[in-house]
């Protein structure tokens, strides 16, 4: 039988992936399912890791939701022993084409105060991960 969240997880990450790597970072991929000790959905780099979250539940998940899945997102930092994590979001209306419009929320130790904070994801691929990690 088929997973159902499975399929939406693994074809959200594949579109952040493919993102990724048209800009700026083309070694960005996958990393297989680790279990208790996860180390993120994508590894953009060799110090960056990123957590995504796709399909409905994604499109309207309410600020309690999100901060639950950054919390799990700086574990899954701290379990891959990086510098930086990020959570990318699926946005309602902003599907293959548009992936660069859906939510980026840093991980606490990267958000100033530890407050909720929100990007896009071309934002801050262009403004904070390119000047900070891009490939040369």
């Amino acid at each position: 039988m088929v997973n159902r969240s499975k399929n939406i997880g693994t074809w959200a990450e594949s579109r952040v992936v493919a993102y990724l790597q048209a800009n700026d970072f083309p070694n960005a991929k996958r990393r297989a399912l680790a279990g208790a000790l996860d180390e993120g959905d994508i590894l953009v780099c060799p110090d960056v890791i990123v957590e995504v979250k796709g399909g409905h539940e994604a499109e309207n998940a309410s600020d309690g939701q999100i901060k639950a899945w950054r919390t799990e997102t700086e574990k899954e930092r701290i379990h891959a022993k990086v510098h930086l994590a990020f959570l990318v979001v699926k946005r309602k209306g902003h599907g293959t084409l548009k992936v660069g419009g859906w939510t980026v929320v840093p991980t606490e130790n990267n958000s100033e105060l530890g407050m909720l904070t929100k990007f896009r994801l071309d934002e801050y691929v262009d403004n904070f991960l390119i000047p900070h990690y891009g490939e040369e």
